[in-house]
């Protein structure tokens, strides 16, 4: 899973997220980008898809690993891509930009 991580970390412009004005248009722009990105690389796509939202077809020995691999990802791609599009925002006053990934 490594491989296929960061496989697919290496080739992608992570300037889709962190460019984007807002979190909308974030959104909007990864979304058509992992599209493109899921036609371009289907093998890596569906080992990483099925390895995060399928894990109980992993057998059990590997289950809590994958789990503890998924999460730390989550957290660094939160900080990385999804941390300067919040930090740029004007939101109103009390409103905490960190998002709950960095703040645990």
């Amino acid at each position: 899973m490594e491989y296929v991580y960061e496989r697919l970390t290496d080739v992608a412009d992570l300037s889709v997220w962190t460019d984007a004005k807002d979190l909308g248009d974030m959104i909007e722009r990864a979304v058509r980008y992992k599209i493109q990105m899921q036609l371009d690389y289907p093998a890596e796509f569906k080992v990483s898809v099925q390895s995060f939202s399928d894990m109980k077809l992993l057998p059990a020995d590997v289950q809590p690993e994958m789990a503890e691999f998924w999460k730390k990802r989550t957290a660094q791609s939160t900080a990385t891509l999804e941390q300067p599009v919040l930090d740029r925002m004007h939101v109103r006053a009390g409103v905490d930009k960190k998002s709950p990934c960095q703040a645990a």
